[in-house]
């Protein structure tokens, strides 16, 4: 694997590591029951845990994450609203919100190591060449 690839999958190893480290100290345990009119929803459940309703409106990790892994989070959530699902409803111990942001940070990966890619063949000058006048 090329240097510039694996410096780009690195930052975003690094990116990822600082989000769910994050999302782990914000975590309180989760109490199920009827929902209270004019409280927001819980949309990050991980099983007994969950992130406090409305702490992805003012976390840095929350906030920059959708603007890092644009494509990514932007078609996802895309194909959440096509699909009309929402992200609150639990699917076995997680809520769909929690398994797109698992989604999210797998699929990121493909989406920078073609980023890196690009940024490679660039590099290397591959748009730039002319062919040999023979």
């Amino acid at each position: 694997m090329r240097r510039i690839v694996l410096v780009v999958l690195i930052c975003n190893l690094l990116y990822w590591v600082w989000f769910w480290s994050a999302v782990m100290r914000s975590l309180v345990p989760y109490v199920d029951g009827p929902p209270i009119v004019g409280e927001e929803s819980v949309i990050f459940r991980f099983g007994s845990w969950c992130v406090p309703p409305g702490y992805h409106w003012y976390s840095w990790p929350f906030i920059l994450m959708p603007k890092i892994q644009f494509p990514t989070a932007f078609f996802l959530s895309r194909l959440l609203w096509i699909l009309d699902i929402t992200v609150d409803r639990s699917l076995g111990p997680l809520t769909v919100g929690s398994w797109w942001l698992l989604v999210v940070t797998h699929v990121s990966f493909l989406q920078w190591y073609g980023v890196g890619r690009l940024l490679d063949l660039v590099n290397q000058g591959c748009f730039y060449k002319t062919p040999n006048a023979a």
